[in-house]
């Protein structure tokens, strides 16, 4: 048993009581668990209090263990005049659980009760059963099935029910030939439609820039996109839940196909290939759908993110020299107020490292693909363009502290429909030096050259040029970070980028990371 007396005082602005209340008890195959915390505040302006409890009592048997746990928390808010404040709450939550020694079967039951400003608001039950098969050195497989009742007590919400089934299965056939981990999540529930808009926030404070499209000087929703400079990052979207609710339909899925043929053949140009695949899906439906291999799961979805990547190595793992043939499709989808937007990217790559006398490493890749915008409500963002890049960086290691990396890019991109073409040539230079264990220094400079055919102020002038302009341009930045003794670390950055139109920007910033 403990207990524990808090009391702070300010002045006769603020006093503070705690106390903290602990009961622990074991005997043979019984233990129990008791935690009591109050806490009463008074202060200028408000009063306030809070309880938490929380106990856990725990049977062993022979074959089972039975676990009961009791949670509860209330807190209570009155302003200085006593009246009761929109967050007072407070909830009981019973959870009982049936378990056996081998962990291997489960099944849960949970209660729970919701207050808001002292009148009842909401009350859940929950059932979990769940099953692991985990002994077999070859298959493994969770699953995991959730059902919960949700009944509001207001008359203005409406009461759902919820249920969720996970599902994860790991594969090793043939001696480690085939390896396949995948995790299949189906649910149903209910969500608020969104809602989406876009405010100002302090200059390079935010994600997206403001792109005036018709040139008319009207924000409009179809006019922001990702800023890719932070100095021109100064909005934020945000997307609010509206009053109107819809029945959803969740199907997860994600796969890792791994096939390893050194495992059959040791000739030694068959034992160096691998083959992979990664699958994954997250798709919310207003349809209920199981097969997540359908083709047909966009045309009632609500968000939807489908990408599949296909990989063949060679020297997957050799330094010296790898080679890598890669397909990735790639589709997301998400729905609005006004509608749906959609992307697609179809995009193919090689790529090989290769090191020479140790110090100098090489990476060339060239990857050619397509990608299509399409917007069921704004036309400005229905676009689609094909491309072509080829990059080159050699890299090399002057000592132990100090590399040098001299890179050359050339990207080619053609928008048939509009007959507009660009192409860029890049050239840079970056120096990386470790000063010493806890300080590192590192810069970079790049000059990029872009012919553009299309007009400068569009949405997709801005992706295609990368955020630059026609013509000449110069990138540079430098960053510097030391970690202190008091386990803090600074952080200095400094960039800047000039086009044959524009003036000089210079961006900086200072960051201080503690780590505990």
């Amino acid at each position: 048993m403990e207990y524990q007396f808090q009391n702070l005082r300010i002045g006769k602005t603020y006093s503070g009581v705690k106390n903290i209340g602990k009961i622990k008890y074991i005997k043979s195959k019984t233990e129990l668990n008791i935690t009591a915390d109050f806490s009463d505040i008074q202060a200028e302006n408000y009063k306030s209090s809070l309880l938490f409890y929380n106990s856990h009592l725990l049977k062993k048997w022979k074959y089972l263990d039975f676990d009961l746990i009791l949670n509860s928390e209330k807190q209570d808010i009155f302003d200085k005049a006593g009246i009761l404040q929109e967050n007072t709450f407070s909830f009981t939550e019973f959870s009982t659980e049936l378990m056996d020694k081998k962990e291997i079967v489960s099944l849960k039951y949970k209660i729970r009760s919701d207050t808001k400003e002292q009148e009842e608001y909401s009350n859940a039950n929950q059932i979990n059963v769940s099953y692991n098969l985990k002994e077999n050195k070859n298959i493994k497989y969770y699953n995991d099935i959730i059902f919960r009742k949700l009944n509001f007590i207001p008359d203005s919400l409406s009461s759902e029910n919820n249920l969720l089934s996970n599902n994860r299965l790991t594969l090793n056939l043939w001696n480690n030939l085939i390896q396949i981990n995948s995790n299949y999540e189906i649910g149903k529930g209910k969500e608020a439609k969104k809602v989406k808009s876009f405010i100002k926030v302090p200059a390079g404070m935010g994600t997206y820039n403001w792109i005036d499209n018709n040139n008319n000087g009207i924000q409009e929703i179809n006019e922001f996109v990702i800023a890719l400079f932070q100095d021109e990052a100064d909005y934020v979207s945000l997307i609010l839940p509206s009053s109107e609710l819809e029945n959803i339909y969740l199907l997860n899925y994600s796969q890792n196909i791994n096939i390893n043929l050194k495992e059959i053949s040791n000739h030694r140009f068959i034992k160096r290939l691998s083959i992979s695949n990664i699958y994954q899906l997250q798709n919310k439906n207003k349809e209920v759908s199981y097969n997540p291999f359908s083709g047909n799961l966009m045309d009632s979805s609500i968000n939807f993110m489908n990408q599949n990547i296909n990989s063949l190595w060679y020297n997957r793992n050799n330094k010296k020299f790898n080679l890598l043939f890669s397909n990735k499709q790639s589709v997301v989808q998400n729905s609005f107020s006004y509608g749906t937007d959609r992307q697609e990217i179809l995009e193919n790559k090689i790529e090989s490292n290769f090191s020479l006398f140790r110090k100098l490493q090489n990476n060339i890749s060239f990857t050619f693909g397509e990608k299509e915008n399409i917007s069921d409500f704004f036309s400005s963002k229905n676009y689609q363009y094909k491309y072509h890049n080829f990059s080159e960086s050699v890299m090399i290691k002057t000592n132990k502290k100090s590399s040098f990396s001299l890179d050359y890019s050339f990207k080619s991109k053609n928008v048939s429909e509009e007959e507009i073409d660009l192409t860029l040539h890049e050239i840079g230079v970056e120096l990386d030096r470790e000063i010493s264990e806890k300080s590192n220094f590192q810069s970079h400079c790049k000059y990029v050259n872009i012919e553009y055919s299309g007009s400068d102020n569009s949405i997709l002038s801005y992706e295609l040029m990368e955020g630059l302009s026609n013509g000449n341009n110069l990138v540079w930045g430098i960053n510097y970070n030391n970690r202190l003794k008091n386990n803090l670390q600074i952080n200095l950055q400094y960039s800047g980028r000039k086009s044959e139109n524009s003036e000089i920007k210079h961006i900086g910033n200072m960051g201080i990371t503690a780590y505990f």
